[in-house]
C-alpha cells in the first residue's frame, strides 16, 4: 500500500517591495503617532488594502464605515462647494474615528483615544496621506486589495 502526501496548500506570493513599503508606512504611523490605536486604508471601491491592530473581521467592518463616511463627506463637499474633502471626525464616548481622503479616492481611517492631540494626529495623517497618495498606482492598489480578498 502506498501512501501519498497531499498537495501542499497554495501559498500567497510574497508582497512586492512597494507593497511592503506601503504596509510599513501604515504600521509605523500607528506605532509612532501618540494616541492612535488602530487603522485601515480602503480603496476607492471600499476594499480593505491595509490594516493595523484590527482583527480581519473588524477591519473589514471598519473599512465599510470608513468608505461610507468618505462617500457622505464627498457628497457634502460637492453640494456645499467648499473645497475638497480633507477629514471626517466621528466623536465617540472614549475615542475618535478620523477619516482622511487620499488623492485616488481611497481613504485612511484611524481610531484614537479621546485624550489624544487631534491636531497632531491630523497633521501626521496629512503627511502620510500625501506620501501614500503618490505611491498608489493601479498595480499596487490591485496587489494590496488581493492580499485581503484571496483565500
Amino acid at each position: 500500500m502506498s501512501v501519498t502526501n497531499p498537495a501542499p496548500a497554495p501559498t500567497k506570493p510574497a508582497p512586492s517591495a512597494a507593497a511592503s513599503n506601503f504596509n510599513w508606512l501604515i504600521a509605523n504611523f500607528l506605532q509612532k503617532t501618540p494616541g492612535v490605536e488602530q487603522g485601515v486604508i480602503v480603496s476607492s471601491d471600499g476594499i480593505l488594502m491595509a490594516t493595523a491592530k484590527f482583527d480581519l473581521l473588524t477591519a473589514e467592518r471598519v473599512a465599510a464605515i470608513v468608505t461610507g463616511m468618505r462617500s457622505l463627506a464627498d457628497g457634502a463637499s460637492g453640494l456645499l462647494r467648499k473645497g475638497l474633502l480633507q477629514r471626517v471626525i466621528i466623536e465617540m464616548g472614549t475615542a475618535f474615528l478620523l477619516v482622511a481622503a487620499i488623492s485616488d479616492g481611497s481613504a485612511f481611517g484611524v481610531v484614537c483615544d479621546k485624550r489624544s492631540d487631534l491636531g497632531l494626529i491630523s497633521y501626521e495623517m496629512t503627511l502620510l496621506v500625501d506620501r501614500v497618495g503618490t505611491q498608489l498606482t493601479p498595480e499596487l492598489v490591485t496587489e494590496l486589495k488581493r492580499a485581503f480578498t484571496q483565500d
